[in-house]
């Protein structure tokens, strides 16, 4: 099986410039003043830049509303491509709204609306209604000819948005609502592509509240692990590979959740997938740059290769683009899928709080 970095984080980071960002309120206030820090000199830069992106989408959007349709459509396109790329979805939905309601507008740039004003819902907590977004954007789409199912607009772009509405409602506990999300979705979509991220979506919701799959094997310090054995214990399985760039900026999250959660049975076990990456690359051959990895982050925890069969567990889990992470109840169950930062910490902290 071949292993994918996530849509959330590639494909929106080439195509747009960055990958979305998550709700105003994971943002962390400045403890120290301005300028005393190397933390809050840059919180201080990014707030500056963010004021700047937001004045320039309001003077593109003004832009947009003033022109003919076939300039505005262009302009419309940079604007919502911008609001995408910073996570301005809320602050760019009152054009969406306009575009959605007064149509005439491209295909790409009707569907780059229709996604803005999706997951703009979702941000403002609004996730009934984010789902009503979502289905009038299948019924539009079901309406139109059959050559504007693409409409102009990469299925990459199209599946990274998607993603960042998933990624939004699973970091606000909306699981039910992105299941209905996903099967929408799966039921509507006619690009192959699509239907297969929502599919996979859906299947990794499945797992939780379900028993873990079982994890059996050795560590690459050669120490058997069996994840049965740590029942009575939150354990938390990350998938990574070496070259996937965000699990790379994780590790400090996840070395710190460790050390803070240690002693209240936690324990991290990482499953590694440089090997996974090609078919038929041979696990002996990636040890060597797994284990310099590990060396040179200081990763603490053991982590297993994934193999074949058996020892197939990101396909026990439902994996096949990364990060990827589960985090899995005293009760041997899924509590919480692709959660980071500080909503994983948060999601940690409730696990081990709970008696098995």
């Amino acid at each position: 099986m071949k292993i994918a970095v996530a849509a959330r984080f590639a494909t929106l980071a080439l195509l747009l410039g960055s990958s979305p960002a998550l709700p105003a309120q994971e943002a962390k206030p400045a403890t120290n003043p301005p300028g005393t820090t190397i933390e809050s000199i840059n919180q201080v830069y990014e707030q500056e830049v963010m004021k700047l992106e937001r004045l320039r989408l309001e003077h593109l959007g003004k832009l947009a509303l003033s022109q003919p349709k076939g300039q505005a459509n262009v302009t419309f396109d940079a604007y919502f491509r911008l609001a995408i790329a910073k996570g301005l979805y809320v602050e760019a939905d009152p054009v969406a709204d306009r575009v959605i309601r007064e149509q005439g507008s491209s295909p790409a740039v009707l569907w780059l609306a229709h996604l803005v004003h999706i997951v703009a819902e979702a941000d403002r907590g609004d996730y009934d209604r984010s789902l009503q977004a979502l289905t009038a954007a299948i019924r539009v789409k079901g309406q139109g000819p059959k050559e504007a199912d693409d409409a102009g607009l990469p299925v990459g772009t199209k599946a990274s948005i998607i993603d960042a509405y998933y990624q939004r409602l699973i970091h606000a506990d909306q699981v039910e609502v992105a299941r209905k999300a996903m099967k929408l979705i799966i039921d509507g979509a006619t690009v192959p592509a699509i239907r297969d991220l929502a599919e996979s979506r859906l299947k990794r919701l499945d797992q939780i509240g379900r028993a873990a799959p079982p994890v059996v094997g050795m560590d690459l310090d050669g120490r058997p692990f069996k994840l049965e054995d740590a029942r009575g214990e939150v354990v938390l399985v990350v998938f990574w590979a070496t070259w996937c760039v965000p699990n790379n900026q994780e590790v400090p999250w996840l070395e710190y959740i460790e050390r803070t959660y240690k002693g209240r049975g936690f324990r991290i076990v990482g499953v590694n997938l440089d090997a996974s990456s090609e078919p038929g690359l041979d696990a002996r051959a990636v040890l060597p740059n797994v284990r310099r990895f590990l060396l040179e982050h200081n990763v603490p925890w053991p982590t297993l290769i994934n193999g074949q069969g058996d020892q197939d567990y990101a396909r026990a889990f439902g994996v096949s683009e990364i990060p990827a992470d589960v985090l899995i109840g005293r009760d041997g169950k899924v509590a919480h899928i692709d959660l980071m930062g500080r909503k994983l910490e948060k999601a940690v902290e409730e696990a081990v709080g709970k008696k098995p």
